[in-house]
């Protein structure tokens, strides 16, 4: 089995961030990327199966400074309401600087192979984010949470206004209508 060396994976992750910055999405191939790295397209595909997993792995990387400042600021939201207003944000912002990836693709098969639900754990951070600023925690609370990130996930993927799901937001987390 070959070596596999984190540079070239880093590497890989930066020349496919140019190529979109440059080209776009269609243009990057993992050819043009081996290409850039000065290695061979097959050497490129020991450490990537696919292009969607390149992606895949852009975006996690992308996602881990997201994760921690969205962390840091959920602490200082004083209620529910505005830890989801705080995720909303967030996510629609990462969304947008990843816009020509998640346009030419389906964002549930590019993160399939970053392991057994990918959206469910997604789901499950920002719920207990959201459960931590709401009064009740018994199971009918936990539940509110859960859809409260179900129904932001949604927002951005629909691009929706945020104030156009507050009464909801509102309603699930118990805060003000």
């Amino acid at each position: 089995m070959p070596k596999i060396l984190e540079e070239v994976r880093t590497r890989a992750i930066q020349a496919l961030r140019n190529q979109i910055a440059q080209g776009g999405f269609e243009k990057a191939t993992m050819r043009s990327i081996a290409s850039e790295l000065g290695i061979s397209a097959a050497t490129l595909y020991h450490y990537f199966a696919s292009k969607e997993d390149l992606i895949a792995a852009m975006i996690v990387e992308d996602w881990k400074p997201v994760s921690e400042k969205i962390r840091e600021e959920a602490e200082q939201c004083p209620d529910a309401e505005e830890v989801c207003a705080m995720l909303y944000t967030n996510l629609l912002a990462f969304s947008s600087s990843h816009q020509s990836v998640f346009s030419s693709l389906s964002s549930s098969d590019i993160l399939k192979d970053q392991g057994p639900g990918f959206h469910s754990r997604l789901v499950s951070i920002m719920k207990d984010m959201i459960l931590e600023k709401m009064e009740a925690k018994d199971e009918r609370a936990v539940q509110c949470a859960e859809g409260c990130a179900e129904l932001l996930l949604a927002g951005v993927r629909e691009k929706r206004n945020y104030e156009s799901m507050k009464f909801a937001i509102n309603t699930l987390t118990g805060g003000k209508q």
